[in-house]
Formats: C-alpha cells, structure tokens, sequence
C-alpha cells in the first residue's frame, strides 16, 4: 500500500473522528442549555 494512499486514508478518518467530536460537543452543550433554561 503506497504510503501517500495511506496518509489520505489517515487523514480522513482523523476528519471523521473531528466531525463526530464536534458533534458529540454540540449535542452536549445544547443538552446542557435545555436543562439550564
């Protein structure tokens, strides 16, 4: 497997992983703000 192929690959689970995070954050944050409010 050439590693150029490799790195892509990488790369895009690591954006993967950072949308899910992200997500994850929001869903929190906006649960917080429900109870809050």
């Amino acid at each position: 497997m050439p590693s150029s192929l490799l790195i892509l690959a990488w790369g895009r689970r690591v954006s993967q992983t950072k949308v899910r995070s992200t997500v994850f954050q929001a869903l929190v944050h906006f649960r917080w703000y429900d109870v809050t409010v």
